[in-house]
């Protein structure tokens, strides 16, 4: 098999935390993709919103790339609460 289309290793990302966060605001339940450095606290933070075609991967990359960078990074998904 050439090598150019066997998968991909898996990413292991041991400097930060990172994962999928729900939270309410005003009765409504968001969800929204959030990063930090591990045990990083009174950091600096972003909001960022996401594409046209929601919290895509690449914009995943962007969240924990602005993370190991020292940030408190947060995408939200406004559509999250009419269903994504």
């Amino acid at each position: 098999m050439p090598e150019h289309i066997l998968p991909l290793p898996p990413r292991w990302e041991k400097d930060i935390e990172y994962g999928w966060v729900t939270f309410t605001r005003n009765g409504d339940e968001l969800r929204g993709y959030f990063a930090k450095p591990k045990g990083g606290k009174n950091l600096p933070g972003i909001v960022m919103a996401p594409e046209n075609l929601g919290i895509i991967e690449h914009r995943q990359d962007v969240t924990r790339r602005l993370a190991k960078a020292g940030y408190a990074c947060i995408t939200v998904d406004p559509y999250s609460r009419i269903g994504g």
